[in-house]
């Protein structure tokens, strides 16, 4: 796979829900050398098992982690140091 050249980044709490609709708008891009980010903000909700669930598809390339609830620009931070990317939105 050629070396991934955008990082979409979703600070996410709470939003299992949320994150069902973007996969799918994800999904259905032309465009598909890109990876998804998505830091889970100290979500209670099922934010886990369903983030597995899309990795498990392998209809994307997801990073996924769970931290302690530090606020959307704390979840931000921590997405962008997992970026491989050149590029980050």
């Amino acid at each position: 796979m050629d070396q991934v050249k955008i990082s979409v980044l979703t600070p996410s709490y709470n939003r299992a829900d949320k994150l069902k609709v973007l996969y799918q708008s994800l999904c259905n891009q032309n465009y598909i050398n890109f990876e998804w980010i998505i830091i889970a903000d100290g979500s209670t909700d099922e934010t886990d098992a369903v983030v597995k669930g899309f990795i498990e598809e392998k209809k994307l390339q997801i990073k996924y982690k769970w931290k302690k609830n530090g606020g959307k620009p704390s979840a931000h931070n921590e997405g962008v140091l997992l970026a491989d990317s050149e590029l980050i939105v």
